[in-house]
């Protein structure tokens, strides 16, 4: 079933009961962008990103429930994360050498349910199955050729950035500065997910309207995308 209309409203999605709710660019902007990207690196992180651990034949999501229950750091990380997009109180139990984690005292988090949780998120923050590290970084290629053509076509857009990477600090300014009836003040209220639609429409929208024109000067259509901006987004 798809959530995308949780995803574009705002809407916490529910896994088993358990909600997951997308953090508004003014709750990240208040947690701060390094911690969030802690959190959110800690709540995707997969067996892959620690391989010792298939030795000891001991899965993450075991591996961070137990160092929670010792107060290590990346077991408190964890656990304080998923606090964070549940809203629900974590207590982490081992009971006949069983991992039990339990939110708000009545709902199971096991491993099937969090690779769940895991899938909510990376869409909730147009993230990919492979996301490697911490770093929050939600510019995906899709995005990336889409700005390209904006700056393109308008050279409004230049900026000097060493890495060649689009920040999420770039796209609310555009986001706010280019779509009706929303300013600096008010974008603040949107998630990620919402921020990258309203992101991606105006690109497509501009870059449709811009090949039109292109088109009656007498351009090459072959050379032309014009897809036109009411198509689907396919940003992720």
């Amino acid at each position: 079933m798809s959530n995308e209309l949780n995803y574009l409203s705002g809407l916490p999605v529910h896994i088993n009961e358990i909600p997951i709710y997308p953090l508004s660019l003014k709750e990240i902007a208040g947690l701060g962008e390094p911690l969030f990207n802690i959190y959110l690196g800690c709540l995707l992180i997969n067996d892959n990103h620690i391989p010792e651990l298939k030795k000891l034949n001991i899965d993450v999501f075991d591996y961070l429930c137990v160092l929670s229950t010792l107060k290590y750091e990346d077991g408190l990380i964890f656990k304080s994360a998923l606090e964070l997009v549940t809203k629900c109180k974590i207590e982490v139990q081992i009971i006949d050498d069983k991992v039990h984690m339990l939110l708000d005292e009545k709902f199971i988090l096991d491993r099937k349910t969090f690779s769940l949780i895991q899938l909510v998120i990376r869409e909730q923050y147009f993230l990919s199955d492979s996301t490697p590290n911490h770093k929050f970084n939600p510019a995906n290629d899709k995005a990336r050729e889409l700005k390209e053509k904006l700056d393109k076509i308008k050279n409004k857009l230049s900026k000097d950035n060493k890495d060649n990477q689009i920040n999420l600090n770039d796209i609310i300014s555009i986001v706010a500065s280019y779509t009706p009836n929303l300013n600096i003040l008010d974008v603040w209220n949107l998630t990620v997910y919402q921020l990258y639609h309203l992101y991606i429409r105006l690109i497509m929208k501009d870059t449709y309207e811009s090949e039109f024109q292109q088109l009656l000067q007498g351009a090459d259509p072959k050379k032309l995308t014009l897809k036109h901006w009411i198509a689907k987004v396919e940003g992720k």
